[in-house]
């Protein structure tokens, strides 16, 4: 994945980067709304105003600090609290950027979140969907080669299957330890077909 960057040994890393990132990021939008909604509609009455977010870049590109509520550029009308432009334009970037970060992140940290809880990868995603589509041409019920259910999937993924590892003190808490196997062996589904036939042949289901 990600040109062969993320593979057995640091998927468990990037995903708790991606979880951790995901957190933070959504953490600063929540927390910085309220100062964001002032810089951008100034100070007076919030709840009747409009979000504009139009006529807030055009604002900033004109360099002026804040616009009033009917949307007018007189200079009379802005706020003097805000005459500090830097300070406006830079508290509306943060508060962009972060939920537009949140938003993004979130979308690939939910895509691996189902890999994981299916028990496949990317690639293998698109191989099982295939596999699936020939087993029902032919009747026949399709099990993932490596699905051994959502609880078996995440112990193995987090490596909480060895005596002495938790989930507080090697999941919430960063820690560095081998995953479990060797990336080229894994356990399979009891009710599915082995697992290089189904990888490497056509025919196999």
């Amino acid at each position: 994945w990600l040109n062969n960057c993320v593979g057995h040994r640091n998927h468990r890393y990037f995903y708790l980067f991606m979880a951790y990132m995901w957190l933070g990021t959504v953490y600063v939008s929540l927390s910085a709304y309220a100062h964001f909604k002032r810089h951008f509609y100034s100070e007076r009455d919030l709840s009747r105003l409009p979000f504009h977010p139009a006529l807030f870049l055009l604002n900033v590109a004109a360099g002026y600090p804040s616009f009033a509520s009917n949307g007018s550029s007189s200079s009379a009308a802005f706020h003097p609290v805000l005459a500090d432009r830097h300070v406006h334009v830079l508290v509306a970037y943060e508060f962009m950027l972060s939920s537009g970060v949140a938003v993004a992140l979130g979308l690939l940290l939910a895509w691996h979140t189902r890999l994981v809880t299916r028990g496949e990868t990317s690639i293998e995603l698109y191989i099982n969907r295939k596999a699936a589509a020939r087993a029902a041409l032919r009747g026949q019920a399709f099990v993932r080669p490596y699905d051994l259910g959502w609880r078996a999937n995440w112990t193995r993924f987090l490596g909480l299957g060895v005596a002495g590892r938790s989930l507080w003190r090697h999941v919430l808490l960063p820690a560095v330890f081998e995953p479990l196997g060797d990336g080229m062996c894994f356990p399979e589904a009891e009710q599915s077909p082995r697992s290089s036939c189904c990888l490497q042949t056509a025919e196999c289901v």
